[in-house]
């Protein structure tokens, strides 16, 4: 079963997955165009302006191994790629492993936080922005 979950306004999509993880079913989709506090890599901030960027978070249950981890951002960054492509005719390309950029301008990041169980990856949380209609 696929559960989409649409917030008018959240401090984070991440950070709700987090707090509702029981409350989810597996492969649930959880986005707003209104994100308050969005971070990155070690909590760095996410801009975001209000009405016009996307943020996102998949919460998907998993077990791989631990090895396997970096194929899940590979396939995360290509998705997102692909999905841009069909949308913009700019130089749209990967700044390995978070970040999507078009013309050389950072227009989407990716933050993938994992719980895991023993030596495997039990369940991740996708995160991702896009600047949509920014001109920042």
């Amino acid at each position: 079963m696929f559960q989409m979950i649409y917030l008018e306004e959240i401090d984070s999509t991440n950070s709700y997955v987090k707090r509702n993880i029981n409350n989810l079913t597996t492969n649930s989709l959880i986005y707003t165009f209104n994100q308050k506090s969005g971070y990155g890599q070690q909590k760095s901030a996410w801009n975001f302006s209000p009405n016009k960027d996307l943020a996102c978070s998949f919460f998907i249950k998993l077990a791989i191994p631990v090895n396997k981890l970096f194929h899940l951002n590979i396939i995360t960054s290509l998705a997102v790629l692909k999905t841009l492509q069909n949308f913009c005719n700019k130089e749209i390309k990967i700044k390995w492993p978070n970040d999507i950029l078009i013309n050389n301008k950072k227009v989407s990041g990716i933050l993938i936080e994992n719980q895991f169980y023993k030596n495997k990856i039990a369940s991740s949380i996708v995160g991702i922005g896009i600047n949509v209609n920014s001109s920042d």
